[in-house]
């Protein structure tokens, strides 16, 4: 008995018969020129940003130098139970300073701390209150801010402090106040100022690239229709045809 050849195999996937889709012709070039809103927004974007660094670092180098100015200003010194004067311009501040350490050895370390009076060009009494709790180092000296006040005018200015045991002396010094808020201000500033250039730069630059690509878009679907070239919707499904009755 002859062996029977092995059935050819099946047709490949697929709706029979159907003729393949023609190629989609590649879409129309448009120049980057005709395109809305024009490329002159990224340079827009990049000025924004680069102007928004650079008053950034503007404001950070303010914020350092004046801090290095507070940090670094003369100190007047003196003594409790004393007095000094102190020439000041209209709205300087100044700190009371106790002195903690001198060339790294403490200094009164038992006594109170001294109770501070200011008198103004004018002979009034100049408010004086509580400050930051702070250090300020100079060198091997160490000095613990205490009080702070406010020169309303220019003018000469006189501090006296006094010690509940008049028989010792702590050492003082008068110097530069640590505006802290308003370095914080400076800092964040400068901060919102460099963070916010980048972010506004950047959403130019993305707004600017996502409107030209669709306008982009439209321009090769416009160029399509009008050189009959632009892809037809698929003809819907027929129904099936019921069979005929039998006769």
């Amino acid at each position: 008995m002859n062996a029977q050849p092995p059935p050819p195999p099946p047709p490949p996937a697929g709706a029979p018969g159907r003729p393949p889709q023609p190629l989609r012709p590649p879409p129309p070039y448009i120049p980057g020129s005709q395109l809305k809103p024009s490329h002159a927004w990224y340079w827009v974007a990049g000025a924004v940003g680069v102007i928004c660094a650079g008053f950034s670092v503007v404001l950070f180098i303010g914020f350092f130098s004046s801090l290095v100015d507070d940090l670094t200003g003369p100190l007047t010194e003196l003594r409790a139970p004393g007095e000094v004067s102190v020439q000041l311009e209209e709205g300087a501040d100044r700190t009371i300073y106790r002195k903690v350490r001198e060339s790294g050895t403490p200094v009164s370390p038992s006594a109170p701390d001294p109770d501070c009076a200011v008198t103004g060009p004018d002979g009034g009494s100049v408010e004086v209150g509580d400050t930051f709790e702070w250090t300020l180092k100079r060198s091997g000296d160490r000095y613990e801010a205490l009080q702070d006040f406010s020169a309303a005018e220019a003018g000469t200015y006189r501090v006296a402090c006094r010690l509940s045991d008049a028989a010792r002396q702590v050492p003082l010094a008068i110097g530069e106040s640590i505006a802290f808020w308003d370095l914080i201000k400076k800092g964040g500033g400068a901060l919102a100022l460099f963070f916010g250039g980048l972010i506004i730069a950047g959403t130019i630059a993305i707004v600017t690239a996502v409107m030209r690509d669709n306008h982009k878009k439209r321009l090769q679907r416009e160029a399509l229709e009008r050189s009959g070239q632009a892809p037809k919707a698929p003809p819907a499904p027929q129904a099936p045809q019921p069979p005929p009755p039998p006769a």
